[in-house]
């Protein structure tokens, strides 16, 4: 989250409680408006404090980022033995069929 879109967020919350005050002008001071009104304070503190926590949380991860690398595995482009595979359980297409064969019986 950025300063953008904070300020955009507080512009709306500024918005929505001058549409309260046009409310309550019209309602007068009901518990109904007064509901409301606090409501839209609640979210004004809401986005104070997100705002806040944003800070913190830029402030903590610019603080503890570490460079991060990476370690390249070279595989062979060469083939494997034959023996390689000999003990390997058989997987993928086909592999239920086999487990019906006995061990003795199975091509290899």
């Amino acid at each position: 989250m950025n300063a953008a879109t904070v300020d955009e967020l507080h512009r709306l919350i500024h918005e929505t409680l001058r549409c309260v005050a046009a409310l309550e002008a019209i309602h007068g001071d009901t518990t109904a408006m007064r509901r409301v009104l606090n409501d839209a304070r609640q979210i004004r503190n809401g986005v104070d404090r997100l705002e806040i926590d944003v800070a913190d949380l830029c402030a903590h991860t610019a603080a503890t980022a570490l460079p991060v690398t990476v370690e390249m595995v070279q595989i062979s482009d060469a083939g494997y033995a034959a023996d390689f595979w000999r003990d390997v359980d058989h997987e993928g297409v086909g592999a239920q069929s086999l487990a019906c064969v006995p061990a003795g019986s199975r091509r290899r």
